[in-house]
């Protein structure tokens, strides 16, 4: 039973009631009650209803008004001043005079909200505009006190920030995760703007019916609600004033308006209510909301977003499904350009390589040109008496040699240059993409730090292997040449002292 039937039918049978009641006060009066006596088991409900009151922290006050007298005030402040007050009415009611019995509950300030007739709070609520709703219920749901207590018999339900339940039952929730409220706000502000949002702070769960029943017309209350917000985070831009809502939605085409309660009743509030849940529940919520934004403009019955037609969501899923299809083409093609550009660098650092190579070739072929033409010339066409290897023949040699170091390190000069310049492109493929792929997936497919150690130690290893050779050569040319000078200097010699030697003898 109620507590508003418990403490009037404390004094009367069957009262008529007229009730008021908005979240800061309730008051419910009867006119025309006979009272001559109130029974010892009814004073006792009387009292703990009262008392049980008091402690919940409100301030109760039970007004007797009879004929010709002064009215009588109960409060539930103690038993004996309860007990005392109503011996009172007794004395004063027993002659048979017409009372008026009034009841005012004030509740308390900054705590959750208590409803004691859930009739009389619906009526209150009918009463305000769509702006007054939102703020009434923004209040409880951003302060986290969503626990609201209902002084008679209902059964429970619940929202995902709300809860309602009989203060007999003591049920309550707890808000949800508020890191998940802030992520669907912030989305919502990504890609859209909504004037409100410095006043009002909701998610469309804050008023779905999401477990029990609840009474009509809380749950029409809550229906109209739900369906404000859903248009409000699907929207570009929306404006909650007084009693409508103005948005605008640019998709294929751009719809705007303004819809006020009236227009709520004939909305598909399944239709919002799932592409809502699949824009904002997972994935990539850029993506889903443009392309949600552009099938909702053209799945319209009417001029306004409330005639939405039925199906929509899946037809958003397939443009979605289609979207994807298309990414995925557009990001294989990325992947494949990326590794032609890594296969046609790779080749590039081959050719660096091949270049010096050629380079070490021709110097090859240059010492050997020139000792080819020194023993074809100095030897076989002259004659065989004189020396190939003359002092004349050294000296050029030596020129060959420090040209050919010149040459060397020109070489080492040109390939340093070359390998730096096809290191640095590979840090400007990366940047070039950085815009375009996840920045561990672009690791993954061109792991910049590896692919230039790598590419740096193939270049420096052939390098080195390419230059050492190219000295030793140098070198051992050099070696020859000289041996070969002062061999035949010796061999002339020793050749001429014995044959004046033995001459003269």
């Amino acid at each position: 039973m109620s507590f508003l039937d418990d403490v009037f039918k404390s004094v009367t049978a069957n009262p008529a009631l007229n009730v008021s009641e908005n979240p800061e006060i309730c008051k419910a009066d009867i006119f025309g009650v006979n009272i001559d006596s109130i029974p010892s088991e009814k004073r006792l409900l009387l009292e703990k209803r009262l008392v049980e009151a008091v402690d919940a922290g409100m301030e109760v006050n039970l007004i007797f008004e009879v004929e010709y007298s002064e009215p009588i005030y109960v409060s539930g402040s103690s038993v004996d001043d309860i007990n005392k007050k109503l011996d009172e009415l007794e004395d004063v009611a027993g002659d048979g005079g017409k009372v008026k019995v009034e009841l005012r509950v004030v509740k308390p300030e900054g705590g959750p909200l208590n409803i004691f007739s859930i009739s009389a709070f619906s009526s209150y609520l009918s009463e305000l505009g769509l702006e007054g709703r939102f703020s009434l219920w923004s209040r409880y749901i951003s302060s986290g006190l969503g626990n609201v207590k209902v002084w008679s018999d209902v059964s429970p339900f619940e929202t995902r920030s709300l809860s309602f339940s009989s203060v007999a039952q003591d049920i309550s929730i707890s808000p949800g995760d508020e890191l998940e409220r802030h992520k669907a706000i912030d989305n919502r502000n990504k890609c859209g703007h909504f004037a409100n949002s410095s006043q009002f702070d909701f998610l469309p769960e804050d008023f779905f019916i999401l477990k029990g029943k609840a009474p009509e017309s809380l749950s029409k209350h809550f229906y109209e609600l739900s369906i404000f917000s859903l248009v409000i985070f699907l929207s570009d831009f929306s404006l909650v004033e007084e009693s409508s809502l103005s948005y605008n939605l640019k998709g294929y085409k751009t719809v705007s308006g303004v819809v006020g309660l009236s227009d709520v009743l004939g909305a598909n509030g399944d239709e919002l209510r799932e592409i809502y849940k699949w824009v904002y529940l997972g994935g990539n919520f850029s993506d889903k909301i443009g392309i949600a934004r552009n099938v909702m403009s053209i799945h319209l019955e009417s001029e306004s977003i409330l005639s939405i037609e039925k199906g929509t969501s899946r037809s958003i899923r397939s443009g979605y499904d289609l979207y994807l299809k298309e990414n995925v083409k557009q990001y294989i093609d990325i992947k494949n350009k990326i590794s032609e550009f890594m296969q046609s660098q790779s080749d590039k650092a081959s050719e660096i390589t091949k270049n010096m190579f050629s380079m070490f070739k021709t110097g090859i072929w240059s010492f050997a040109t020139f000792l080819i033409s020194v023993f074809l010339l100095r030897v076989i066409a002259r004659s065989n008496e004189s020396n190939a290897f003359t002092l004349e023949v050294v000296q050029v040699s030596v020129f060959l040699f420090v040209f050919s170091c010149v040459y060397l390190f020109v070489s080492l000069m040109e390939v340093n240059s070359d390998r730096n310049r096809l290191l640095e492109k590979y840090r400007a493929i990366r940047g070039r993409y950085e815009d375009l792929l996840d920045p561990k997936d672009l690791d993954r497919i061109i792991d910049t730090g590896k692919v230039i150690s790598r590419e740096k130690s193939f270049v420096d290893k052939k390098r080195n292997r390419y230059a050492f050779f190219w000295m030793l050569v140098n070198v051992a040319f050099l070696c020859f040449v000289i041996s070969m000078y002062f061999e035949w200097a010796w061999f002339w010699f020793l050749l001429e002292y014995g044959s004046s030697r033995f001459g003269s003898e």
